[in-house]
């Protein structure tokens, strides 16, 4: 600490660099060290003055999980909105690593819980992709004063939290979906009780389950040609049917798969039975799964609107020698 002190007062730089692209503090806060991070500060070193990869010792201290640091910086009233490489805020940082004392401090300070990174991806994007329910549920809880996450935000894609939950609820235990956001993979370990969890938190929020472009992503929307976003009701057929979301054993029973679960709680929220992509309904996809199951629930669910979907669907099973007992009842 003397030795510090001793350097900056004869006129070594507070606020330089090392060869690697470090500032001190940086450097503090990246090995846990309270003391003199609190000198550095106390002799002016700037808080929102980031590093390589532009990370700003708010940053650092949250990705090396050092909550009495990241508290010291947070007391200095730093840039929340500052982004490092990506386009990832502090928050969105917390998120990733599941640090979840980081994303209450955060909130309490009032981050903002809708900040995109550069693939429009918000925080509850990698909460609901990492499998983080306790995360989701402060995400959506909106500590400290702060709003809520919004639920109907769709990163560049099209994908909304509810179209990731929703593929992540119909994989059978043990498995998760291809990855359809960039971000840190989900934990493999995580339970599929957990994934339900999540995807019905979000349903609680009455999300819009056959969104179109919403505040915040209608130019992304408009220059990548899209009309729609993903509709979850789909992207679970899909995940049942056209192998997007296979798992690695490639098990495809009933009781190895909620798809039918998963399905028939989408439709009693109100998700579109007759939503398409490219001409692709959920019914196509069930036809292409041979999956009964799955067949029974649509019908059931879908009522006279099925006749839109039925066509289509009668041609794909008749084309590929289909045979369902469930599509003779239409």
């Amino acid at each position: 600490m003397e030795t510090i002190y001793n350097l900056v007062v004869r006129g070594t730089p507070v606020n330089g660099y090392d060869e690697d692209g470090f500032s001190p503090l940086i450097m503090a806060a990246c090995c846990g060290h309270l003391t003199i991070a609190h000198l550095l500060l106390e002799m002016g070193a700037r808080v929102n003055m980031a590093g390589i990869n532009r990370a700003t010792p708010l940053h650092v201290a949250i990705q090396a999980n050092f909550p009495e640091v990241a508290d010291l910086i947070l007391d200095c009233r730093p840039n929340l909105y500052k982004t490092m490489e990506g386009g990832r805020c502090p928050l969105f940082v917390a998120v990733q690593e599941g640090h979840r004392w980081a994303v209450q401090g955060l909130l309490e300070a009032k981050a903002d819980p809708d900040q995109c990174s550069d693939e429009g991806l918000t925080p509850l994007h990698i909460a609901v992709q990492a499998g983080h329910l306790r995360i989701v549920r402060t995400l959506l809880a909106g500590v400290g004063g702060a709003h809520s996450a919004a639920v109907n935000l769709a990163d560049r894609r099209g994908i909304t939290p509810v179209v990731l939950a929703a593929a992540y609820a119909v994989q059978p235990q043990g498995s998760q979906p291809a990855a359809m956001s960039p971000g840190k993979k989900p934990n493999p370990n995580h339970s599929l009780d957990n994934r339900q969890a999540i995807l019905e938190m979000l349903l609680d929020r009455k999300p819009d389950l056959d969104a179109g472009p919403v505040v915040g992503t209608i130019q992304a929307a408009r220059s990548s040609g899209r009309d729609r976003f993903l509709s979850p009701l789909l992207v679970a057929t899909v995940g049942a049917g056209l192998g997007a979301f296979r798992p690695a054993g490639g098990g495809t029973t009933s009781d190895e798969n909620p798809r039918a679960e998963v399905v028939s709680r989408l439709l009693e929220a109100r998700a579109d039975v007759n939503c398409s992509v490219l001409g692709v309904s959920p019914l196509l996809c069930a036809c292409h799964s041979a999956d009964n199951e799955l067949l029974q629930v649509l019908i059931s669910e879908s009522g006279i609107r099925r006749c839109k979907a039925w066509s289509a669907a009668s041609v794909f099973a008749t084309l590929h020698g289909r045979e369902h007992d469930a599509l003779h009842k239409l």
